[in-house]
């Protein structure tokens, strides 16, 4: 009896070393491991570009100065995401503007939201015309589902994504799942949050409140 008493009480132990642990290496991880950061680089240049072309190449576009990163408030925009966001990281993280060329009045918001938990968020591109619907959308960064899972970053469901939000002003997530056929409930809640939060700080950068 007193073995058993003793062995659960070096369990409980371990397990308690193990969680402190684990603790600190996270706190260490957030702390100094660098965090993703927006910027207007050939990537995002490229991904706009094909969403709302300029008429010109990426690399001219961004040489030129067909788009530019506006600069807001930091402390206004990370307000504005802790009232607007469904989970914690959900997030607005940068909002850009066509400036010259074929689209230029354009705005393109760069949104995170989370899909699957223990997933990094989703990074969505979302672009909006000046009467604030959208003109199309595309995937920055993801690492929701692997092919065959019916996911909503399968190539055919996000073909009938980019269809179904064209000139839309609001979304949700059961329109996404009945007009593109997929299942991955979490990754669809998160674009949808995404593309809503985009949505939403539209009006507050036009209006200057950001």
């Amino acid at each position: 009896m007193k073995n058993s008493v003793k062995n659960t009480l070096r369990c409980v132990l371990v397990l308690s070393v193990i969680s402190v642990v684990c603790v600190a290496l996270l706190a260490v991880a957030n702390r100094f491991l660098p965090k993703y950061k927006p910027s207007l680089d050939l990537n995002t240049v490229t991904l706009i570009n094909g969403m709302i072309p300029s008429g010109a190449d990426a690399q001219t576009a961004l040489d030129e100065g067909y788009y530019e990163m506006l600069a807001l408030d930091e402390k206004k925009l990370a307000d504005f995401n802790k009232s607007n966001r469904a989970e914690a990281n959900n997030a607005v993280l940068a909002v850009y503007k066509a400036v010259k060329g074929d689209s230029a009045g354009t705005y393109i918001v760069e949104a995170q939201a989370q899909g699957y938990a223990g997933n990094d968020p989703i990074v969505m591109l979302t672009a909006i015309d000046e009467s604030g619907a959208i003109i199309s959308v595309v995937t920055k960064k993801q690492t929701e589902n692997s092919p065959g899972t019916n996911g909503i970053f399968e190539d055919k469901h996000f073909a009938l994504l980019v269809e179904y939000v064209k000139g839309k002003t609001d979304i949700d997530s059961a329109g996404i799942s009945a007009s593109t056929g997929a299942t991955s409930g979490y990754s669809i809640g998160g674009v949808a949050n995404a593309i809503s939060i985009s949505l939403k700080v539209i009006p507050e950068v036009k209006g200057g409140k950001l």
